[in-house]
């Protein structure tokens, strides 16, 4: 619905011309007993909270003490670690990061990603923003030296 006014009319504000006409249509609305049609219930959703990341083992630690956050560390003495959800508690785990073969990078941010591969002696092109999400390399696959990587973000 379009309200037209004159260009100079006494009335110009919101309230004063579309209230009185919102008011008539609400008013004609309640008495209609549209109030007592039943109410749409959503079903319940299911829980979204899955979550995996991974980087630096420090930052984790150091997030989670911030925060005051639970978690189990499986992840002793390593320095790179991947921390998912498990049975409703978070969990640190290690993340394998061997010399020869290409890490899995998924759930990485940018700089983390590009520091770990590029002293793997790995070239990094990536694509997007945010965290990792695809590796054109699987990981587990043996390093060639000088080898490119393309990493593709969101």
């Amino acid at each position: 619905m379009v309200i037209r006014n004159k260009p100079f009319a006494h009335l110009f504000y919101g309230a004063a011309v579309a209230g009185p006409v919102f008011k008539e249509i609400a008013d004609k609305l309640y008495a209609s007993n549209i109030a007592s049609l039943p109410l749409y219930t959503a079903a319940p959703l299911k829980d979204s909270t899955l979550f995996l990341w991974s980087g630096w083992k420090q930052d984790f630690t150091k997030v989670f003490g911030k925060m005051n956050m639970p978690y189990h560390d499986s992840a002793a003495g390593s320095r790179w670690s991947y921390v998912q959800k498990e049975d409703n508690l978070v969990t640190a785990r290690k993340l394998g990061t061997p010399r020869q073969s290409v890490p899995n990078v998924k759930g990485m941010g940018l700089k983390d990603a590009v520091y770990l591969l590029e002293n793997m002696n790995l070239k990094v092109v990536a694509k997007g923003a945010g965290k990792v999400s695809q590796q054109s390399i699987t990981a587990g696959t043996n390093i060639a030296n000088g080898q490119t990587i393309y990493l593709e973000l969101n």
